[in-house]
């Protein structure tokens, strides 16, 4: 192969080659970004991307001059000669092409994309690519033909497609595999079948002496399983992740500069400040009238039927917006309907494995709103499902009863947070105490944060031996970080209740780092609990840097309001409304109350925790 650009010399030398995929159909946006980077490769992306063949082709000069050292690729929406005759003639050195599936594809790929004799690739003295020295022999040399294999039928087939004469070796692609293969929502780096896969792929190329490519934001991941190129973002997802989190930040900081500088008594330098209050309020008074709209009159609950899941948060919800009376009416609904004579609550078969968290919600509820006597019987129900030995909170009650098996992070945490708020402190403390131990033992903290522990399983570190969501991956989008918004709220909660520092400490140090670690935090509905995490700390430690944080969630959350003032969630409700009633019962509260403590914490009102 001829080294004419950077990834053939990578190919060449056996060094790993790097990149990126562009779809934002910008040749400025190219430029600026080939220009100040050292990528070996960018791939212009027409399958995923609104980018047709003139603009692909003004995105492939700005890349040459930028960098004329850079592998221009382009990854094509179809098999089509067509896009392969159009993407060649223009000058571009490489392919990758999707959902190849057979050798005889592949075949007929390397007749479209080589000259002869390998080919019958067609000539002509006047395209682009001839301006630029193009030779037939040059050119067949300089080739990079990468088949996709995204599919089950393609992996099975991947053995026959790399070995065809003038594949270049394949590009595996992880999320649209998952799907045919019915992996989705599982964590792929840890889940064997993918692993296998990955193997499968890996060994094929390795046979035929052919390159074994990736796109994928676990790059990590990708380097340690011996791929040869790895394109490991997309532009669209960095400017999404990257360049709106940084302006954000920026424009925070001056905020704050300005606000320091000028103080009230300049009106410009509240200006910010005072648009967030008043969208923030208006959020709310819209809300706050939905769930009126939505009551029946008299003491009833909603109009809507549902089981207790449907009033935990807004008992919650009640007490914090100067609403006792919805308090009083989610208790005594879910009083009268749904608690047993031993004082448990009666829950749907779904919460089995989660059997304390809607009690502990409600138990805060009572306290709050002095119904002592409710709040006895849900506490004492909680504190029945923990574990004597790690002090976490069974998920179910077979566990209960045989004293072992699966610990329920969302349970333990919220029921530590109820304890705590019961003035049982004891219990509250053996139960900080699991979570300092469960954040102590992580075996690869820079890598992902395991949230299945238990004693004597030990960690569950493996997406094979726990649901996916157990398992946070700092790489990887779609995470479920509410979860580390709790453990940061059960760790102050009993730093409130004993004064031991250790738990502030590690509250502090788990938020901080997901805060650096995680990759799409500010715009991931299924972060929404690190709002009510950074709003404590800010409440507890009195640092800006906690409410501005507690501000980019709350915007977001703002943002998911939908025009009949309740929320969505899109991470989890593949359309809105959701077909469940209780969804937007049990979400919409929460997202209010994460968002009204931001604006107490704005308006410099006492966050009651």
């Amino acid at each position: 192969m001829e080294h004419c650009t950077r990834l053939h010399r990578c190919i060449a030398e056996s060094r790993l080659g790097v990149g990126i995929f562009f779809g934002l159909n910008s040749p400025s946006l190219a430029e600026l970004i080939v220009n100040g980077t050292e990528l070996d490769f960018v791939a212009v992306e027409l399958q995923h991307a609104q980018v047709s063949s003139g603009d692909s082709t003004a995105i492939l000069r700005a890349i040459q001059a930028a960098d004329p050292d850079v592998t221009p690729l382009v990854r094509l929406p179809d098999h089509s000669v067509y896009w392969i005759q159009q993407s060649l003639d223009a000058g571009f050195t490489g392919m990758i092409v999707p959902l190849v599936e057979s050798a005889e594809q592949a075949e007929s790929l390397v007749r479209a994309a080589y000259f002869p004799p390998l080919g019958d690739r067609s000539s002509a003295g006047s395209i682009r690519a001839v301006m630029y020295a193009l030779e037939p022999d040059t050119a067949n040399e300089r080739m990079l033909l990468l088949p996709q294999i995204e599919s089950a039928k393609g992996l099975e087939q991947v053995e026959a497609i790399v070995a065809v004469d003038g594949v270049s070796g394949v590009l595996l692609g992880p999320e649209d595999l998952s799907l045919s293969c019915g992996w989705r929502g599982k964590d792929l780096w840890s889940y064997e079948p993918f692993l296998e896969a990955v193997e499968r792929v890996m060994a094929a190329c390795r046979r035929h002496d052919k390159m074994a490519a990736i796109l994928s934001g676990a790059f990590n991941d990708a380097q340690k399983a011996g791929f040869d190129i790895i394109g490991f973002a997309g532009d669209q997802a960095m400017t999404r992740i990257d360049l709106v989190g940084a302006v954000n930040d920026r424009a925070g900081q001056l905020r704050e500069g300005r606000a320091a500088q000028g103080g009230e008594s300049t009106p410009d330098a509240s200006s910010g400040h005072q648009r967030r209050v008043a969208a923030y309020r208006s959020c709310l008074q819209r809300f706050d009238q939905w769930i009126e709209n939505q009551l029946r009159e008299g003491n009833g609950g909603w109009k809507t039927e549902t089981s207790a899941d449907g009033y935990f948060a807004l008992s919650v919800y009640g007490v914090h917006c100067g609403r006792p009376d919805w308090t009083h009416r989610a208790l005594g609904h879910v009083e009268q309907n749904f608690i047993d004579g031993d004082g448990s609550l009666r829950q749907k078969p779904n919460r089995d494995q989660m059997i304390a968290y809607v009690p502990s919600w409600l138990a805060w509820a009572a306290l709050r709103a002095e119904k002592l006597q409710l709040s006895r019987q849900l506490l004492d129900s909680i504190g029945g499902f923990q574990d004597p030995s790690s002090g976490g909170f069974f998920a179910g009650t077979d566990e209960r009863e045989n004293q072992r098996g699966a610990i329920d992070l969302d349970s333990t945490t919220m029921s530590i947070l109820a304890l705590a708020q019961g003035g049982r402190t004891e219990a509250a403390a053996r139960g900080g105490d699991y979570l300092l131990n469960l954040c102590r033992l992580q075996p690869e903290p820079e890598r992902q944060f395991c949230t299945g522990w238990s004693e004597p399983d030990g960690m569950q570190t493996q997406a094979d031996q726990v649901a996916a969501t157990t398992i946070l991956r700092w790489d990887q989008p779609k995470q479920h970080y509410y979860k580390v918004g709790l453990i940061v709220e059960a760790l102050v909660h009993v730093y409130g209740a004993t004064g031991d520092s250790n738990y502030l400490d590690a509250a502090v140090n788990l938020y901080n780092d997901t805060i650096t670690r995680a990759t799409d935090l500010w715009t991931n509905t299924l972060s929404h609990k690190m709002c009510w995490a950074a709003t404590t700390l800010h409440a507890v430690t009195g640092e800006a840097d906690y409410l501005n944080h507690a501000c980019r969630f709350a915007d977001y959350i703002v943002s998911l309001q939908q025009p009949d003032a309740a929320f969505t969630y899109p991470e989890l409700w593949p359309s809105y409304p959701p077909e469940r009633w209780e969804a937007l019962v049990n979400i919409g509260p929460q997202f209010a109350l994460w968002i009204r403590r931001t604006l107490q914490a704005l308006e410099g009102v006492g966050v009651n925790r």
